[in-house]
């Protein structure tokens, strides 16, 4: 009975050689095609971690400055100037710009500072640009006292991975928070610069990253919305 059974039943017909190099020649393909669109978001992912691990060590420690020197307005610095010939900042405003970085940087981390390039090399390699600073601008119109930028690449400037960042009397702001900036609270409006300023130079595009968790501007900018779509997946559905 046994020996019928078998007889019956043919053994399985086994791929040829060509029917194996086929599969494997699509197998390629598909993931020639899949892969650097992983490796990609992949980027984007490490980018947004690096910088919301950065905004919250800086945050803290600009607060830590704010609670035993008081605001900023207290600290004794001088607003950010030019010479007259409009080639270099003058030598009170550098001083006022290098206190700035001393206060803070005390609570942060050991910075080792570039004079070549004014910018100071912080921990993970981030390159910070020296702060623009107007005490007097801040105290009239109640926005920002400065700004300063950070390159999570170092000096390599890598695109796409330079942000920027508003300071305030008493904390630090990603800049593009519209809650924050002077526009009104018409909806349209937020959205219509967030997307020509994001869009134009992505250095304006921090807030987005750090609260939305993602760098998706620089694939469907125009869906996104402070409002709405907060991703291009959520864009989709």
């Amino acid at each position: 009975m046994i020996n019928n059974i078998s007889q019956k039943c043919p053994p399985p017909k086994a791929f040829t050689l060509a029917e194996v190099l086929i599969t494997l020649g699509i197998i390629g393909i598909v993931a020639a095609l899949t892969m650097p669109s992983l490796i990609a978001k992949q980027k984007e992912k490490a980018i947004v971690t690096k910088l919301k691990k950065f905004y919250t060590s800086f945050s803290q420690a600009y607060q830590m400055a704010v609670n035993e020197h008081g605001t900023l307005d207290n600290w004794g610095l001088a607003d950010t100037a030019w010479t007259d010939d409009k080639t270099d900042f003058t030598d009170e405003a550098k001083k006022g710009k290098e206190d700035f970085m001393k206060i803070v940087l005390k609570y942060y981390t050991e910075p080792k500072y570039n004079k070549n390039s004014s910018t100071y090399t912080l921990q993970d390699g981030i390159s910070m640009s020296m702060p623009s600073i107007s005490i007097k601008l801040c105290e009239e119109t109640r926005a920002s006292c400065g700004s300063f930028r950070v390159d999570l690449a170092g000096n390599n400037k890598a695109i796409n991975q330079s942000f920027l960042f508003d300071i305030y009397k008493d904390k630090i702001v990603p800049y593009g928070a519209y809650s924050n900036k002077w526009y009104s609270n018409d909806k349209n409006m937020v959205d219509s610069i967030f997307r020509r300023e994001c869009g134009e130079n992505h250095v304006h595009c921090t807030a987005w990253v750090i609260y939305n968790e993602n760098m998706d501007y620089l694939h469907c900018i125009n869906d996104l919305s402070w409002f709405g779509a907060k991703s291009c997946k959520e864009a989709k559905k």
